[in-house]
């Protein structure tokens, strides 16, 4: 059985960095995972969100690109059928 840590560590591409860092948060949260949802609809590619940023793109993107989401809003480049620079 996983632990809530462990649970997190392999969802965190969904979650907006205040539910990932434990902050407090509000229905917004769930705008930015819709987001991401349908950035993946749109890209329409099987990716998983934030992989173009993996220094290896066969594996999960690692700690760096997670401390860029969480404090330098890296966020992912937007499919072209979207129209804009990011989600």
């Amino acid at each position: 059985v996983a632990t809530f840590s462990e649970e997190a560590l392999l969802t965190w591409q969904w979650m907006a960095p205040e539910v990932y860092l434990g902050q407090l948060y509000d229905e917004r949260c769930d705008l930015y995972s819709f987001g991401i949802i349908i950035w993946e609809l749109l890209k329409g590619t099987g990716e998983i969100p934030f992989q173009e940023f993996s220094s290896h793109p066969e594996r999960a993107p690692g700690l760096d690109v997670i401390h860029k989401v969480m404090f330098e809003s890296l966020r992912p480049t937007a499919p072209p059928a979207a129209g804009a620079s990011s989600v």
